[in-house]
């Protein structure tokens, strides 16, 4: 059984931090069925339940059970993007891609960007994986960042994650 996109499930976010979306909550997923088939991580939206969220914003999806199948009126926070690994997901088990640097990653797959240290300010050649998506809170960011993309370079991350995305 693999995980396929438009699914939900029931998963245990924790741990978390500061106002990230905690406990068993619904998740939707998003990332396409050909990055859910490999060894990785699947992107997902988080949910919580509809009388959690009184008004309806821009950033929400609002869904009955009559369209979800789930036991109860959901509402997706749609900037609430979290990239997970399979094991949180009911009766998978699949092993990670651990690590960006460049060097732990030989081959180009379209679903990274490898950055050269000149394009990225970083000290190390860096790959970008762009199926792993998270939303964090602001309390986890140091006070300077380690690097800048150019514009140029962001284009190609956003591109790639539009593709991993399905967008």
């Amino acid at each position: 059984m693999s995980i396929q996109r438009g699914e939900i499930y029931f998963v245990n976010l924790n741990p978390v931090q500061g106002r990230e979306q905690a406990g068993k909550r619904p998740v939707l997923v998003l990332s396409i069925d050909a990055i859910n088939r490999l060894p990785l991580v699947v992107t997902v939206i988080v949910g919580t339940k509809g009388e959690n969220i009184q008004r309806d914003y821009p950033t929400n999806v609002r869904v009955s059970t009559a369209d979800s199948g789930l036991p109860m009126e959901t509402v997706f926070l749609c900037f609430q993007i979290r990239s997970l690994d399979s094991k949180r997901f009911p009766k998978q088990v699949v092993t990670v891609i651990v690590g960006t640097k460049g060097e732990n990653i030989q081959r180009d797959y379209p679903t990274n960007v490898r950055v050269s240290t000149a394009d990225s300010g970083l000290p190390m050649k860096t790959v970008f994986l762009c199926f792993q998506i998270r939303s964090l809170d602001s309390k986890r960011f140091p006070k300077h960042p380690a690097g800048l993309l150019s514009e140029e370079v962001m284009a190609r991350v956003e591109a790639t994650t539009r593709y991993c995305l399905g967008l």
